[in-house]
């Protein structure tokens, strides 16, 4: 096979992520070539799902092209999703939340610069660059202050999308 993944560029494709319009027409722009690498999958599916689109996934390798239809996720299970595979990410912040209260006597911080260091640490331990989509910094926000009330308050909130989540949760 000669297509290589679009997320990493170099691992030979075996999935790929085609995006149709409501019409069932293919978008060559937006659709994606995945390795086998499942966070390379997942990052090539988010990238194509944004926007509400339809997108089709297809075992290449397979050789049956299984077609399977996915219809698209709301931001809220996207972050469900990706906080239930990667518990690291909420220990790395609500520890580093903690420790900004005990170091600096403050309460206050923005949960962008601790998504941040967090994003710094989660390196430091991995030796590679963490997925952290910053598009789940509110959904973070509300869950460290919803679980943990001395966190409460922390982070100054917008209005979100996020809140409906939070209010659900």
């Amino acid at each position: 096979m000669s297509a290589t993944c679009d997320v990493c560029g170099t691992a030979p494709a075996g999935v790929y992520i085609e995006v149709t319009d409501p019409e069932g027409v293919r978008d060559e722009h937006r659709s994606r070539w995945s390795c086998a690498n499942a966070e390379h999958r997942a990052r090539a599916e988010a990238t194509v799902g944004h926007g509400g689109r339809a997108f089709t996934v297809t075992d290449v390798d397979s050789g049956t092209g299984s077609g399977i239809q996915t219809e698209p996720v709301t931001l809220a299970e996207k972050f469900e999703a990706y906080d239930s595979d990667h518990p690291e990410v909420y220990a790395t912040l609500r520890a580093l939340a903690f420790e900004w209260k005990r170091r600096t006597g403050r309460h206050r911080l923005g949960i962008a610069a601790l998504y941040e260091r967090a994003r710094w640490e989660l390196s430091l331990q991995t030796g590679e660059s963490p997925s952290l989509d910053h598009n789940f910094r509110a959904f973070y926000a509300r869950k460290l202050m919803k679980a943990e009330p001395s966190l409460d308050g922390m982070f100054e909130l917008r209005r979100s999308v996020a809140d409906e989540w939070a209010a659900a949760a």
